[in-house]
């Protein structure tokens, strides 16, 4: 038997266990998470240059840069040097492993989200 007590126990725990789904630390942040958002949606082995990067989020170089980096170097984004013309244009990529990391945290957030719309009816 069902009572309302254990139907609060229930939305209670399935409350902590959305709350306690763990989220991807590096697309914690706002900025990467939105450079990931970017990348997911280019078209499938689709790339885009680090100016239509910067000109798209309204970021600085500099700012934009230090983020892309550090996607690269945990292997969620990938980085190909093209020549144009007489310059290198760096153009960025998601990586399968991105692309895995990026559905594991928005599954988080989704769940906390689902979490907090259950406890309020």
């Amino acid at each position: 038997m069902v009572t309302r007590e254990s139907g609060d126990a229930a939305a209670s725990i399935a409350l902590l266990d959305g709350l306690l789904t763990p989220l991807d630390p590096a697309l914690v942040d706002t900025t990467r998470l939105r450079l990931m958002v970017a990348l997911i949606g280019l078209p499938e082995r689709g790339k885009i240059s680090f100016t239509a990067l910067r000109d798209l989020l309204g970021m600085t170089d500099g700012n934009l840069g230090m983020h892309l980096r550090m996607l690269v170097e945990i292997g969620y984004a990938a980085v190909a040097k093209e020549r144009n013309g007489r310059r290198t244009q760096s153009l960025y990529a998601a990586t399968h492993q991105g692309h895995a990391a990026f559905e594991v945290h928005v599954a988080a957030l989704e769940a906390i989200i689902a979490a907090a719309h259950g406890s309020h009816p």
